[in-house]
């Protein structure tokens, strides 16, 4: 198969199912043997991580600016949450007061079938620090929403996912790959890579230890959530000094 242009991972996969398929027919007493079993299976090519560098990622950000994706790409590239994370999150999991969210489900589609699934292990469900520019970026991602959701009027689905379709149901993953990140990739002249090796690389613009001035403490009561959500600074992705998603994801200060 490999020899005929297959990939490994396919010719892998096909021998597998083969395996399976004769070990069946084999307990059935329909063969004598598996003869899959005679030969090894093809070894299937190591995936090797193509992170983009951090003026690669800025250049990302700087072609995604105005995109309706725009505070789900700064998430990703901000706090390395996953995709499957990112489109589960709910506007009840954002927490603009505290400066941070919580993850806890991710999106799963299965034979076309959309489910929000409990996360893989309980460190998976954890609650992550935000930078000011995500912050500002789910601000402006929910004024575009919300003119959305007038638009669409009663057939709006009132699901509160942040980041939702032009109806309001979850994105569907495959065609936020084909209809924006890829497009973005090529006009930010960067080669395709995998959203995983994106979210992955952990580059963070403005360090999630500093509060927005909107979420500052006046006096010794907070301000509203409300006002966090209305109130820009000055940053911008390609002005942002990256740094780790370990520093990053810290609590920040009370």
């Amino acid at each position: 198969m490999v020899a005929a242009g297959l990939s490994p991972s396919t010719a892998h996969h096909a021998h597998a199912v083969l395996h399976r398929a004769l070990a069946d027919a084999v307990r059935w007493g329909l063969v004598g043997r598996n003869v899959a079993g005679l030969m090894a299976a093809p070894r299937m090519a190591e995936h090797q991580m193509q992170a983009p560098s951090g003026e690669q990622a800025r250049a990302f950000l700087a072609a995604a600016q105005g995109d309706r994706f725009e505070a789900l790409y700064v998430l990703a590239i901000s706090t390395g949450m996953r995709q499957g994370e990112l489109l589960a999150l709910h506007w009840r999991d954002v927490d603009p007061e505290s400066w941070s969210l919580s993850v806890t489900a991710s999106l799963q589609r299965d034979k076309g079938t959309v489910t929000m699934a409990e996360p893989k292990t309980p460190r998976s469900r954890r609650k992550v620090a935000l930078a000011t520019q995500a912050v500002e970026a789910l601000r402006r991602h929910r004024q575009v929403q919300a003119a959305e959701r007038l638009a669409a009027g009663p057939l709006w689905q009132d699901l509160a996912v942040v980041f939702a379709n032009e109806g309001g149901a979850p994105v569907n993953r495959d065609r936020l790959i084909t209809r924006s990140f890829n497009p973005l990739l090529a006009q930010a002249g960067l080669s395709r890579i995998r959203f995983h090796d994106y979210a992955d690389v952990g580059i963070i613009t403005i360090s999630a230890t500093r509060r927005p001035p909107c979420c500052w403490p006046k006096g010794s009561t907070r301000r509203s959530p409300r006002r966090c959500w209305g109130t820009p600074t000055s940053r911008s992705p390609s002005t942002a000094t990256p740094t780790s998603a370990r520093t990053c994801n810290r609590t920040p200060p009370a």
